[in-house]
């Protein structure tokens, strides 16, 4: 990125504006963006030009927004500064709620511990668990032989295949839906926060990460 003058102050300038600001400072002789860029810095201070050093942002707190504030030249370079401020309240909402869904769903996901073998709760395991239960509800049998799933021992991280009789099955249900209650009160909570924050420090106030911990 380079910088020129306007006026008293330092702007962003293109490659085709850096070169044409460059060519009326070299005598009427064309520089083209090409061979601007081979140019030292030196070279380009001269011309009236500088390439512009871009500090990482770094936000100071959560929910601000980050706009290019003053160029200032440094030697034969120059430096942007970046103007931190709170972003809108609506954008923040959005952004906090966004945040505490995508959480909700990572958690819905993170699978229950039943007897030593972790099970899978992404949707379509819900579904089948949700199917067989059902299944159940209305008179089918439990299968004598056990109903095969897929699962990760907790031990030693093996994937397998387990039968679980009825009994297993129920205790696995019950986790299943402990977890699902939980996360749904969880995201109810701070769902609720967000949507009746009255201002961006509340929004700040919202420990989102501590209730799925």
């Amino acid at each position: 990125m380079y910088a020129i003058e306007n006026g008293s102050v330092w702007v962003q300038a293109s490659p085709n504006a850096a070169a044409e600001r460059a060519s009326s400072n070299n005598w009427g002789n064309a520089i083209s963006p090409a061979n601007l860029a081979r140019l030292p810095d030196n070279t380009l201070a001269s011309l009236g030009v500088r390439r512009v050093d871009l500090p990482a942002q770094t936000l100071p707190n959560t929910y601000m927004a980050v706009a290019p504030g003053d160029i200032t030249p440094t030697g034969d370079r120059a430096a942007q500064e970046w103007i931190y401020a709170d972003m809108p309240l609506e954008e923040a909402r959005q952004q906090c709620i966004s945040r505490i869904t995508i959480l909700a769903s990572q958690t819905r996901r993170q699978g229950v511990v039943v007897q030593g073998n972790k099970f899978d709760t992404d949707p379509e395991a819900i579904d089948r668990y949700s199917l067989i239960g059902s299944a159940m509800g209305v008179g089918v049998a439990y299968p004598a032989g056990g109903i095969p799933l897929h699962c990760t021992q907790v031990s030693d991280g093996a994937s397998k295949r387990v039968r679980l009789n009825a009994a297993e099955f129920s205790e696995l249900a019950q986790a299943v839906a402990e977890l699902l209650v939980q996360v749904a009160d969880n995201e109810d909570t701070l769902l609720t926060l967000a949507e009746t924050a009255a201002d961006i420090d509340a929004i700040r106030a919202i420990d989102i990460d501590a209730v799925w911990s």
